[in-house]
């Protein structure tokens, strides 16, 4: 039972419903997959014209051409100028002198005189502050500060190298502290008297170098008087000397310009002369090449037209003789039609001359009486001949074209049958 069709509706045949389920279950399935999004999850479409911008490259070509135009022109411009000396001569051999050359020299001196003047005021005089009082008032501060103090100087520095939770290490340190007093104030005792002892000796010895500093300077100043006078003369000589080689060298210089220029005009058209010849000759060249190519094909173009005049000439050749096989057919047909036309007429003829027989055997009676006997006999030799010449007649061709009749035992022909007839 557990393996039956079970439905989920009450039904009265199970296997009917099973396959109405299974027949609606298939077309729900092929819905399904038959069935079409609503929603479009496509990528979206792409435009060419959004991607290829046809517009920006043209801008961009013309840029560039305008831009290489103008170049070209440019580089022209610079190769007609290199070529030649250019439109305009800026070639000057004007020597420049200036007119305010001494008055400059002057205004120079006076410059450094007081410049000197000034740096001799500034060494003559005497410096208000000392560092040397500033040191040592220093060095009395500090000791006061060293009395003042509660701890001795640096003992940040001996506290870092002994333990500080050992009785034994304060105690050392008391007992440290104790003689470290004591001679520091033998060392002030010791140093007050020296101190005292050096002020005397520095005072003396500031007064001797004060007077030896005076008489040094007085000589220098003299010496430096004494100099400036010499400097004065040769900064004369040696600003004219300079003024002179530098014109020497602006002259050189210039010299040298112009043949390095003379040269290398020389060069560039040597240059342009081999261009030159190089180009007339390769336009020699092409130009021989050329009337050779042209030539050549001239030749080819001959060649070609001997070759057609030749195809012609076989081809009249051959409608020529096409023409004449055809030309004798026609004239053979021709002449079968003009024999026939001839038989034709002939038959007309016999038939009217035996018609006017008839009538003049009726106009005539007696004669026919009279005539009966040869009449009969000229009849019955009459048929038997035109039977023998329906047989006999044959045509024969020749190679010209023409036709001819052979009549056997030379028997006359139809109009000499007339000419007979008429006669009798």
């Amino acid at each position: 039972m557990h393996r039956s069709y079970q439905s989920i509706l009450p039904t009265h045949n199970k296997l009917l419903q099973r396959r109405w389920d299974s027949t609606y279950y298939d077309e729900h399935r092929k819905k399904v997959e038959s069935a079409k999004p609503t929603i479009d999850t496509r990528s979206p479409q792409t435009y060419v014209h959004l991607h290829l911008k046809l517009k920006k490259l043209q801008l961009e070509e013309e840029r560039l051409a305008i831009i290489e135009r103008d170049n070209r022109i440019l580089l022209e411009k610079m190769s007609y100028i290199m070529r030649t000396k250019g439109r305009i001569d800026n070639r000057n051999n004007y020597e420049y002198k200036s007119l305010n050359r001494e008055r400059r020299q002057r205004e120079l001196l006076r410059v450094t005189r007081e410049n000197q003047e000034i740096l001799r005021r500034i060494n003559m005089r005497k410096p208000e502050y000392s560092h040397e009082k500033w040191q040592s008032d220093w060095e009395e501060n500090q000791k006061f500060m060293d009395n003042i103090s509660a701890f001795p100087p640096d003992w940040w520095v001996e506290e870092k190298k002994t333990p500080r939770n050992s009785r034994s290490a304060t105690s050392q340190k008391r007992k440290d502290e104790n003689e470290e007093d004591t001679s520091e104030q033998e060392k002030k005792e010791e140093e007050e008297n020296s101190e005292e002892k050096d002020d005397d000796n520095k005072t003396t010895e500031k007064k001797n170098k004060d007077k030896e500093s005076k008489e040094k300077h007085e000589k220098d100043v003299k010496e430096k008087e004494a100099q400036k006078k010499k400097d004065k003369g040769e900064t004369k000589k040696k600003t004219v000397e300079k003024s002179k080689d530098n014109e020497k060298k602006k002259d050189e210089k210039v010299k040298t310009d112009e043949k390095k220029k003379d040269e290398k005009v020389k060069t560039d058209e040597k240059k342009k002369d081999e261009k030159v010849k190089t180009d007339e000759k390769k336009k020699d060249e092409k130009v021989k090449t050329d009337e050779k190519k042209k030539d050549e094909k001239v030749k080819t173009d001959e060649k070609v037209k001997t070759d057609e005049k030749k195809k012609d000439e076989s081809e009249k050749s051959d409608e020529k003789k096409n023409d004449e096989k055809v030309k004798p057919d026609e004239k053979k047909k021709d002449k079968k039609v003009k024999a026939d036309d001839n038989v034709k007429t002939d038959e007309k003829k016999k038939d009217e001359t035996e018609d006017e027989k008839s009538t003049e055997e009726k106009s005539k009676p007696d004669e026919k009486k009279t005539d009966e006997k040869p009449h009969d006999d000229k009849k019955k030799t009459d048929k038997p001949k035109e039977a023998k010449k329906k047989e006999t007649n044959e045509t024969t061709e020749d190679q010209q074209g023409e036709v001819k009749v052979v009549s056997s035992d030379d028997e006359p022909t139809a109009a000499d049958q007339k000419k007979n007839e008429s006669e009798a």
